[in-house]
């Protein structure tokens, strides 16, 4: 079964962007539990699913596109999914390059995410309406939807990044890579950013320290 954790490193993110000259939310407690989401069956082999899976990776039945969690799906692009261009081109390249040889070496399916406005605008409550999803829920919607870790043995993790604010989330594949809520709450708290450095740099800085931590895993089951 797959897991997430509500990774909201409200405190940790919120001092990094305040000695950045970012603006940052309010800080609530740090909170890197997750809870279980709601099971149902697969409709073809009664696999148990979790609420929003779309794909059964036990026998291969997939919803349709009009019962996908996210219609339309935003587009992967490999290991890095920035569709706003947060990170300069270069760079993000750069960072691609890295974090799929890390998967290579690791057997991991890895997808890290810069969410877009208009995702963004599905975890936001307004004075008239509630979000539709929490970030943690978008994010198993787009785990579900790319299909994360099912060509890696279930091994993939997906980590959502909220431009210019504190929010951050992963899901991770049933089979691991088993980094837990505490583990991923130290390696944001070890996280040296550039003084004066544009966002972009930021964002860069970001990825690369937790993609040196994920290089580091001694086991991925």
């Amino acid at each position: 079964m797959r897991q997430a954790i509500a990774t909201i490193f409200r405190h940790i993110i919120m001092f990094i962007l305040a000695n950045r000259g970012k603006d940052a939310p309010d800080a609530d407690e740090i909170d890197g539990s997750g809870e279980e989401t709601e099971v149902s069956d697969c409709k073809i082999c009664g696999e148990e699913w979790e609420e929003g899976e779309i794909f059964c990776y036990h026998c291969g039945f997939q919803q349709s596109d009009d019962e996908l969690p996210l219609h339309p799906p935003p587009t992967r692009t490999g290991s890095l999914t920035d569709p706003e261009g947060h990170i300069n081109s270069a760079a993000a390249e750069e960072l691609r390059g890295k974090l799929d040889s890390i998967a290579q070496e690791k057997g991991i399916d890895i997808a890290f995410i810069v969410i877009s406005e208009e995702l963004k605008a599905r975890v936001t409550s307004t004075t008239e309406t509630a979000p539709e999803y929490t970030l943690d829920g978008l994010s198993y919607a787009l785990y579900n939807t790319w299909k994360v870790g099912a060509d890696a043995d279930l091994k993939g993790v997906l980590i959502s990044i909220v431009p210019g604010e504190s929010d951050r989330a992963m899901v991770q594949g049933r089979n691991g890579p088993g980094i837990t809520g505490t583990t991923l709450r130290d390696w944001y708290g070890g996280i040296n950013l550039p003084a004066d450095a544009d966002y972009s740099s930021l964002l860069v800085s970001e990825i690369n320290h937790i993609a040196e931590k994920i290089s580091q895993i001694q086991r991925t089951v």
